[in-house]
């Protein structure tokens, strides 16, 4: 048997029914609630190895392979994904659902791509091309799926990247434009009985993030530094009145409204 010594680093967790699935780099344990029993499965023995995380979608549990691509578990034996295999080499390491039969890859920095399991295609194009680009020179190391149907993606430099239901950006936070102490986003969190709130974790901080508010929240950082006296919106562009004189807003490439003295 494998000791405890033996199971290395665990890379993933996931629940299904009434049992919890601990993923290493050459192991799966399986911890049976019900029974309060241990079982576990030998990667390695099965030939498989390198596995980068685990995921639980539409009821399937799904193994990222830097070598194999995408696997399915079933509980006791590994399986290719229909259509994995083309993420072989290509470190997936964020999995979200996406509609019937499809799902959402995000590579380490190969891309973002929709893959439909039961038929195998793979779609390359659902993200507008330059910020698949940007997302690809960033380096995607995180993903979490808001209630509301976005999908945000944390990167190892340049923050956060929200991308509706369409493929188009909806939101790009940084240390720039929120309280985040850097742009190295190590994990993502969102409540489901509180959409509105994005958990995102940094070095050594932890920052909320709050998305499809009803109302817009304007700071040093959108470019307004003086005392504001009155503001208005008109034909598109919030104009603010301030003791320096008059801002208005426009709308930079990652949607954000950001403010310039006129």
């Amino acid at each position: 048997r494998d000791s405890v010594k033996t199971i290395g680093t665990l890379q993933s967790i996931v629940v299904k029914d009434s049992k919890v699935y601990f993923m290493s780099e050459r192991l799966i344990i399986i911890y049976d609630i019900q029974s309060d029993s241990l079982s576990y499965v030998n990667l390695r023995k099965l030939g498989f190895r390198q596995f980068l995380r685990m995921f639980l979608i539409d009821d399937k549990i799904i193994l990222a392979s830097n070598i194999l691509g995408l696997v399915e578990f079933d509980g006791k034996s590994l399986s290719q994904l229909t259509g994995g295999g083309f993420f072989k080499y290509k470190k997936s390491i964020t999995i979200l659902p996406y509609d019937d039969n499809r799902i959402v890859v995000g590579t380490l920095d190969m891309g973002i791509y929709i893959l439909d399991h039961s038929s195998g295609t793979v779609d390359s194009t659902f993200i507008d091309r330059k910020i698949f680009n940007r997302l690809k020179d960033s380096q995607v190391y995180f993903g979490v799926r808001m209630n509301a149907g976005e999908m945000a993606f944390g990167t190892y430099g340049d923050g956060v990247y929200v991308i509706n239901h369409n493929g188009s950006i909806a939101g790009h936070y940084t240390s720039s434009n929120t309280e985040m102490v850097d742009n190295l986003v190590s994990a993502m969190y969102t409540d489901p009985d509180n959409p509105a709130e994005l958990w995102v974790s940094v070095t050594a901080s932890i920052s909320k993030i709050y998305l499809n508010l009803p109302f817009t929240q304007f700071s040093e950082k959108s470019g307004i530094n003086s005392i504001v006296n009155s503001f208005c919106s008109f034909n598109g562009s919030v104009y603010v009145a301030t003791d320096l004189g008059l801002y208005k807003s426009t709308t930079d490439d990652d949607g954000n409204r950001v403010f310039s003295q006129l």
